[in-house]
């Protein structure tokens, strides 16, 4: 990487207005308050981490756990279903790591 210090660059023109989009996008993304920043809401993220599975045909629960990273009973709590339950193909569930 070359060694150089920002004020030579900006005597050499290399850097110009593009240096201050850089800082400004820079302090937007680092504002903890921002919604484009570096934190999140919780509601906000919970949100964007759920997801929805399609059942299909031969589809178990233990078999959609295991490819999302969650337990069967998890995926019970999670779609209200109880012990009992048949999924069925086309059946829409809420799948969360």
């Amino acid at each position: 990487m070359y060694r150089m210090h920002l004020e030579d660059l900006q005597r050499r023109g290399k850097l110009k207005e593009r240096q201050e989009q850089v800082k400004t996008a820079l302090a937007a993304w680092a504002a903890p308050n921002n919604r484009g920043g570096a934190k999140h809401s919780r509601k906000a993220q919970t949100r964007q981490a759920t997801r929805i599975h399609t059942v299909k045909r031969g589809d178990t629960l233990y078999g959609i756990g295991r490819r999302y990273g969650v337990s069967a009973d998890r995926l019970r709590r999670i779609n209200g279903l109880d012990s009992r339950a048949v999924i069925r193909p086309g059946q829409r569930l809420r799948v969360s790591p």
